[in-house]
């Protein structure tokens, strides 16, 4: 088994660009960073292979998400928001190279359906997908516990599946956090059961 030191949470008293050869020394196998796109590519770069470390995992842009907004995905009046995110995406991972891109649903908008927030999720999973799909980098999503976050659009494995099996794309799987099943109340192994094969 590998495991990836989630920097965003690890090593909090270092900068950033400290805690990739922090996590190299603590015997980690790989980095995560949620949102990166503080240290230019180039540098972020340059710190992996000096530590000889993969970046495991990053996340798109989500832009008001991290304050408490509904973030970009899944919000169809901020589509513009969504493909400007996007395309920095593109350009800091075709930088990088992380092994995955998390795209975050981000939370339910106000007078949005929560219908018409989920197609708009899977029109922005599908083209993530394809985008990324020309790296060779994988697209992956989550559920988050609604205790923690409040009015997050998926929560729970079987939301994420139904999500995943909607966008039904070669290059976009789940990715199952097991703290936020256990938050849902969920039994670990009925989680991975009813994503089994979706799981990226």
């Amino acid at each position: 088994m590998k495991i990836a030191a989630n920097l965003s949470m690890l090593f909090n008293e270092l900068p950033m660009a400290e805690r990739i050869m922090a996590a190299k020394v603590a015997g980690f196998d790989g980095v995560e960073i949620q949102f990166p796109y503080e240290l230019p590519a180039i540098r972020l770069k340059e710190l992996l292979e000096r530590a000889g470390l993969p970046l495991v995992l990053i996340n798109l842009p989500a832009g008001d998400f991290v304050q408490g907004g509904p973030g970009l995905a899944a919000v169809p009046a901020r589509q513009d928001d969504f493909d400007a995110a996007l395309a920095q995406a593109l350009r800091y991972a075709a930088e990088v190279r992380p092994q995955r891109v998390n795209v975050l649903p981000g939370r339910l908008a106000d007078g949005v359906a929560r219908a018409s927030a989920l197609a708009c999720l899977v029109a922005n999973l599908r083209r993530a997908a394809d985008a990324f799909a020309e790296l060779g980098i994988g697209v992956c999503c989550e559920a988050i516990n609604r205790l923690d976050i409040e009015g997050f659009l998926v929560s729970g494995s079987a939301e994420l599946a139904e999500l995943i099996a909607e966008v039904d794309h070669p290059n976009c799987s789940a990715q199952l956090d097991f703290y936020h099943m256990a938050r849902m109340g969920e039994a670990l192994p009925a989680s991975v059961a009813a994503l089994a094969g979706r799981i990226g």
